[in-house]
């Protein structure tokens, strides 16, 4: 074993730390890149979402009018009708969607959510169709009531009158087309 030599001496103590002197250089530098990155970051966005809003206008129909897509429904529901006794039921449910669809959408009434003697009180309350076209209304929905919950059988005859019932409620009650100031 080699013989203990006095403390060494050659050992020397970590220097302390020292400050790095960062100039205004640095400063200017790093300010303008996290300018540059942000500023690049917001054109993306900008551009990405102008983008988005000329794809979603270009591509974006006007919605159909109530009227239209009711019609529309209740034509397809009605050929569908012409099948059999079950189908003339589903018919009825159908019908019963689609009028209530176009009673919320037209005169802004929760239909869809609403028995037919709170459509029929609301109806009478707000004066938002004639009597006549409230009793034409009322009269489909009975008769839509009558076969969702007493499971009555319509026949074809039945169907083919709801049918009409319900095209005629619905032509009588559409807007009125607008009148341009030039057309005047």
């Amino acid at each position: 074993m080699p013989p203990l030599s006095a403390p060494a001496l050659d050992l020397r103590d970590i220097k302390p730390l020292q400050q790095v002197p960062l100039g205004w250089p640095w400063y200017v530098s790093a300010a303008l890149a996290a300018t540059l990155v942000t500023l690049t970051l917001l054109a993306l966005w900008w551009w990405r979402a102008r983008r988005r809003r000329a794809q979603h206008a270009a591509t974006s129909a006007p919605p159909e009018p109530a009227f239209i897509v009711a019609k529309r429904a209740l034509a397809r529901a009605y050929a569908a009708s012409r099948e059999s006794s079950a189908s003339r039921q589903t018919y009825y449910f159908a019908l019963s969607e689609i009028i209530r669809a176009y009673v919320e959408a037209r005169f802004v009434l929760n239909a869809t959510d609403l028995t037919t003697e709170e459509i029929s009180r609301a109806l009478r309350e707000r004066e938002l169709v004639s009597p006549s076209e409230r009793t034409r209304l009322l009269a489909l929905l009975a008769a839509a009531d009558a076969v969702k919950f007493a499971q009555a059988d319509p026949s074809p005859a039945a169907c083919d009158d709801a049918y009409l019932q319900a095209c005629t409620f619905v032509d009588a009650t559409r807007p009125a087309p607008e009148v341009s100031e030039g057309t005047r």
